[in-house]
């Protein structure tokens, strides 16, 4: 079911900058799908908190986990999250990656999978 202000998807929304802007979206209306990869406990306790009125009485908020280097489950996260909250009216692209290598160190399968998810 989706808020008066429309259904938002985070990508990288479990944790860090990305909690920050679910928690604001759901705090001024929005139904939020809470994108995550490796960062699921984190977006299920934020999807709870909202779930449970902690932002509002009429909180929306479901998971969606996807690689996003999986051309197949991104075309996929979309479709999800309407399902779950109704049609997707504000995407917000926030997911990274953390990975400690450098410049110099970095190979070519490490190249495209920041391509991937940063780009």
């Amino acid at each position: 079911m989706s808020k008066a202000a429309g259904t938002a998807l985070v990508t990288g929304g479990g944790k860090r900058i990305g909690k920050a802007i679910v928690e604001d979206l759901a705090a001024n209306g929005f139904a939020v799908a809470i994108h995550c990869n490796r960062s699921r406990a984190e977006a299920e306790a934020l999807a709870a908190r909202i779930n449970g009125g902690h932002f509002g009485q009429d909180g929306h908020a479901a998971v969606v986990a996807a690689d996003l280097t999986d051309m197949a489950a991104v075309g996929d996260l979309v479709d999800r999250a309407a399902a779950a909250l109704g049609p997707v009216t504000l995407l917000v692209n926030n997911a990274s990656l953390f990975v400690d290598d450098t410049v110099q160190d970095v190979d070519w399968l490490a190249w495209d999978r920041h391509f991937a998810i940063h780009v």
